[in-house]
């Protein structure tokens, strides 16, 4: 390379739309641990998602889906547990 070269790096991954039964807390929780995952990169906002059907809510929690890579997971293997499949 010479003086004013560059180069273009691409970096590949697996987003998915992950989907996450959370309390407030726990959404709270997750929405730092994903900012702690991406280096505090801006992300979009979790999307909470409707019931299928309605008796599926577990006490306070609510069905919330990301947008992620999905290493996500491992990198904080807490959440595998709230995944939705």
């Amino acid at each position: 390379m010479r003086a004013g070269d560059f180069m273009i790096h691409t970096w590949e991954t697996t987003m998915s739309f992950l989907k996450f039964r959370l309390s407030t807390d726990e959404l709270v929780a997750l929405h730092k641990d994903v900012e702690t995952f991406t280096g505090g990169k801006p992300i979009g906002q979790p999307v909470q998602l409707p019931e299928y059907p309605k008796t599926t809510t577990v006490g306070d929690e609510l069905l919330f889906g990301y947008e992620i890579d999905e290493a996500f997971v491992q990198a904080f293997p807490r959440w595998q547990s709230k995944l939705e499949r």
